[in-house]
């Protein structure tokens, strides 16, 4: 066997090897719990920098996602931001402000989701046994997905943490099925990559978009102040929970994101930005993809390589693998993330498998070359400069001209 097959086959068995176990791992996991007949009270922060209509349009449904008592606080940088939420036309939703300067060096989700809690807090309406549960401004709510996530929370980390899995929605065609590919199908996405820590006992991956913890742990862990000055907040989230022994559990439900106006650049962009954050809390992350988590471009290039040597068996046995295991593994994940209403055909969705391999690994492998050695991230019109070793620490931020 030439040198040219034993990497090729080698690369093909190390890449399928990890996902088989990720896919193992998933199936693996606790299956999620019933809502309890007593509700804990929740208190539902939501974040942004402005109010449009399409967040208005989730506002006004939010009440429906919770059949316990509910507390909901949107959390702005300003009153000005929130001028279309009025008493009338939102009944029940109190605003809280953050009053943050545009130049002033910190997550600014974070110190707005603070602001949220401090003014809970002021009103007398948050317990140590109250669940704080923030939702990033693009998550759709759905009705009971509040009791779903409680419900995980009080069953498998009373004292830690419970995430749902973001599942992306809107775009383009090739946009959506780009990002889905990624996010929903393959070893990125985040109920794998949590599977794979709860099996082999590394720090937990978790996703930001709609996560739920009590107070009193929020307040253990040194409370959304503790993450402000980081990047990523979900990650630093995660290292603090860690690092009081705190659990972190996944729903039994994917959380819906919309992006309606998504393209393919965007998902480029979207990928290189989270590669460089995640890089910089997680120095040598970068490595792992073209070798496990995004291996089909190299495995592509290393099959042709040996067609045109004369080792089309071994370039074929390669690209076999990886299909196989990775169309398993998104089979598997796709009970958790399929779009509620989406119709299940098996010939559509096995060629939408096949082609998000290629399309979403040649994205992944995309941005993560854009993103080495990167310690400026533009987001949300505003360009972050991460320390040299802040572990994703903002140095400075700056508005984009």
């Amino acid at each position: 066997m030439s040198p040219l097959e034993v990497a090729t086959l080698a690369h093909a068995a190390l890449g399928a090897a990890f996902v088989a176990v990720a896919t193992t791992a998933f199936l693996a996991r606790p299956q999620g719990a019933r809502a309890n007949a007593v509700r804990a009270p929740v208190l539902l922060l939501r974040a942004a920098e402005a109010v449009d209509d399409a967040l208005a349009a989730r506002l006004a449904r939010d009440a429906d996602a919770y059949e316990g008592p509910l507390v909901r606080i949107l959390c702005l940088p300003s009153r000005e931001a929130g001028a279309p939420v009025t008493a009338d036309a939102f009944p029940g939703l109190r605003v809280a402000v953050s009053d943050l300067a545009t130049d002033t060096v910190c997550n600014r989700k974070a110190r707005h989701l603070a602001a949220g809690v401090a003014e809970a807090s002021r009103l007398g309406l948050v317990a140590p046994d109250t669940v704080v549960v923030h939702a990033d401004a693009d998550v759709v709510l759905l009705p009971r997905d509040l009791d779903r996530l409680v419900a995980t929370l009080v069953a498998y980390a009373p004292r830690g943490a419970a995430f749902a899995a973001p599942s992306p929605s809107g775009g383009s065609p090739v946009a959506q099925l780009a990002v889905r590919a990624i996010v929903c199908a393959s070893p990125q996405a985040f109920a794998a990559l949590w599977s794979l820590a709860r099996l082999t006992g590394a720090p937990p991956a978790m996703a930001g978009k709609l996560v739920a913890l009590r107070a009193e742990t929020l307040a253990a862990i040194g409370g959304y102040e503790r993450v402000s000055p980081f990047i990523a907040d979900d990650v630093a989230l995660v290292d603090a929970l860690h690092a009081c022994g705190c659990p972190i559990a996944l729903a039994p439900f994917a959380a819906e994101t919309c992006a309606p106006t998504r393209t393919l650049a965007d998902v480029r962009a979207q990928m290189a930005r989270w590669l460089a954050v995640a890089s910089a809390h997680r120095p040598g992350l970068l490595f792992a993809y073209p070798l496990l988590v995004a291996p089909a471009i190299v495995t592509l290039l290393l099959a042709v390589a040996c067609v045109v040597a004369g080792h089309g068996t071994s370039g074929a046995v390669a690209v076999a693998l990886l299909v196989t295991t990775r169309t398993a593994l998104a089979w598997a994940l796709a009970g958790l993330y399929a779009q509620r209403g989406e119709p299940r055909n098996v010939v559509l969705q096995t060629a939408r498998i096949l082609l998000g391999i290629v399309l979403g690994d040649a994205l992944l492998t995309a941005a993560m070359l854009a993103s080495i050695g990167h310690r400026r991230i533009a987001w949300g019109g505003r360009i972050y400069e991460l320390e040299p070793r802040g572990r994703g620490r903002i140095q400075a931020i700056r508005t984009r001209i």
